[in-house]
């Protein structure tokens, strides 16, 4: 007999901060390997650089796109 569960969980996060351009893919590689962006799920290796956000639950890197429309968020906030 088989059985399926989907689970879906849904997160929230408050971002504060962002540091864009932070580092580049090849450094973060050397230790992540293959990860993938935490909000997009984009390859690191894809990205020209990479991005830190922080939030009100720690921070998390990011690929430059997820970084940059981070930003003009936080820009347009203020």
């Amino acid at each position: 007999m088989e059985f399926k569960k989907v689970v879906q969980i849904i997160e929230t996060r408050n971002i504060t901060a962002v540091q864009h351009p932070f580092s580049s893919p090849e450094a973060i590689l050397k230790v992540r390997k293959e990860k993938t962006c935490y909000f997009c799920n984009k390859k690191y290796s894809k990205c020209k650089t990479l991005g830190v956000t922080t939030s009100d639950k720690g921070g998390k890197i990011c690929c430059d796109d997820c970084a940059i429309k981070f930003k003009e968020g936080l820009e347009n906030e203020a």
